[in-house]
């Protein structure tokens, strides 16, 4: 039998772009071999109700990533957005059980994200930017559910087996909100 232990809670992030120089100069030596390659090169500092982190995010190979670090510049995790036919089928199959409970449903966005307990964070980013591979693999998706006639925006987490890890209700003001 499996317990698993779903988080809801809201989520009031707010991100705002900064200057490459305001990114911490770890950050920024860890990721200066990669800029090189990269296109559409962007920083911001992101603020939810108790966390602050540092993200860069930029296209790799035609794929749109974003790397985020803590404010003590700790690699969090690297995101790449992708599509619904991209995902692996069982993780897809849990997906659409989740969205079963509900009256309809709409996908905004589907990222894959990338993070390890034991690589190098530079092992890390290799890995999710020439692979789209990591040691811990999950899916991040900007959903508007509705339930009982009403459409809420929600950021869902799913496990590369499709088991639903967390659901964070999206709070946004009307002119504060970055989708990619």
């Amino acid at each position: 039998m499996t317990i698993s232990v779903i988080a809801q809670e809201k989520k009031y992030e707010r991100e705002r772009r900064i200057k490459p120089s305001e990114i911490p100069s770890p950050i920024q030596s860890l990721l200066q071999p990669y800029f090189e390659s990269a296109d559409k090169l962007k920083f911001y500092e992101e603020t939810d109700v108790d966390h602050e982190s540092f993200e860069v995010k930029f296209r790799w190979n035609k794929v749109k990533y974003s790397v985020e670090f803590s404010s003590s510049a700790d690699l969090e995790d690297i995101e790449a957005l992708i599509k619904w036919d991209d995902m692996d089928e069982q993780v897809k199959s849990g997906i659409r059980t989740f969205f079963s409970q509900f009256e309809k449903n709409k996908i905004d966005k589907i990222q894959q994200q990338f993070s390890s307990k034991s690589m190098t964070d530079k092992e890390t980013i290799d890995q999710a930017l020439n692979d789209l591979q990591g040691e811990i693999v999950r899916y991040e998706l900007v959903v508007e559910l509705k339930d009982q006639k009403v459409w809420t925006p929600y950021e869902l987490l799913f496990d590369n087996e499709g088991i639903l890890i967390s659901k964070r209700e999206i709070t946004k003001r009307t002119t504060d909100f970055i989708l990619y």
